[in-house]
């Protein structure tokens, strides 16, 4: 959810929603739409500036569970858990049977 985050600020004010393809090894393809929450974007953008800040190039890495102390983190965790159940939606499932793979490819390396 946070990764999509970014990637709808990339694209601007106007994007609205940013779609995710998971593909099974055996079980198809799902097609996830993800509608942006502009409050939630921001406490995502908010973390990741002051972890740049204070990790970024030059800084000593962070500590084990560096946020979990902060009562915002905690905010922002149950934030992107109520994006990830509320604000995704299944848009199409694609079954195995119709995905394009190799001639008699492995299904893992």
């Amino acid at each position: 959810v946070p990764q999509l985050y970014l990637h709808m600020l990339c694209l601007g004010e106007a994007c609205s929603s940013a779609l995710f393809l998971s593909c099974s090894a055996t079980k198809g393809a799902n097609l996830f739409r993800l509608r942006r929450d502009t409050q939630l974007q921001g406490l995502v953008l908010k973390f990741v500036a002051r972890f740049a800040d204070r990790h970024g190039a030059g800084q000593p890495p962070p500590p084990p569970d560096h946020f979990w102390g902060c009562r915002e983190y905690a905010s922002l965790l149950e934030g992107l858990s109520r994006a990830s159940r509320e604000a995704v939606e299944l848009v199409a499932h694609i079954p195995h049977a119709e995905i394009q793979r190799g001639p008699e490819a492995p299904l893992f390396l």
